[in-house]
């Protein structure tokens, strides 16, 4: 029997099946995504920015597992990326404004609570027609429609764009493919004689 070692690794970058599955499931014109694939890219969009920027992190710093919960949320560990990198992330302008309705919008999602929405009294003549638009909804659910989800995305990949585009200026980012939602990479290496 042949003796070998083999060694394999392979770059996993979380954040691009994370793009992935969110371009997924958002259907191609005419068609709009219903509520349902609204709420699921928007809690997606959330999570693609947070796995980029442990992925970007991560690149900065070896010891980025260890410290990035003690940096705090996505927006701490955002600008303490953007200080490794020597630049600034404004938060009052596109795309990275976004960011605040998309985390909002994910923390209604993963803190749901079960309300009672009441719309205030309304006092008329006449026939009464009522439409959807007379029922009440929560903020969440006001977000949760077509434009604003394609919004959302078109930002968060705007955002990634930007960080990469900065990550590539950076040393330690030597391995990065300068598209950052290029396909990830394998080896394999194997070592010893094999006889046939």
């Amino acid at each position: 029997m042949p003796e070998f070692t083999r060694t394999t690794s392979r770059l996993l970058r979380t954040y691009i099946d994370i793009e992935g599955a969110m371009k997924a499931i958002m259907p191609t014109a005419p068609t709009e995504p219903d509520r349902h694939r609204c709420l699921t890219i928007g809690v997606l969009a959330s999570f693609l920015v947070e796995a980029y920027a442990n992925h970007a992190g991560a690149v900065l710093d070896q010891n980025w597992n260890s410290i990035e919960r003690k940096i705090g949320n996505t927006f701490n560990k955002l600008d303490h990326i953007a200080s490794k990198l020597n630049t600034k992330i404004d938060w009052d302008r596109p795309p990275f404004q976004l960011l605040r309705d998309i985390f909002a919008f994910r923390d209604s999602i993963a803190h749901g609570k079960t309300l009672t929405l009441t719309e205030p009294e309304r006092i008329g003549t006449g026939v009464v027609a009522l439409s959807a638009a007379d029922v009440p909804r929560a903020d969440w659910e006001r977000r949760c429609e077509p434009t604003t989800v394609r919004q959302w995305i078109e930002a968060v990949e705007e955002m990634i764009r930007y960080l990469h585009t900065e990550l590539l200026r950076d040393p330690r980012a030597v391995n990065e493919h300068p598209d950052p939602f290029a396909a990830g990479t394998a080896s394999v290496t194997v070592r010893g004689t094999i006889r046939f």
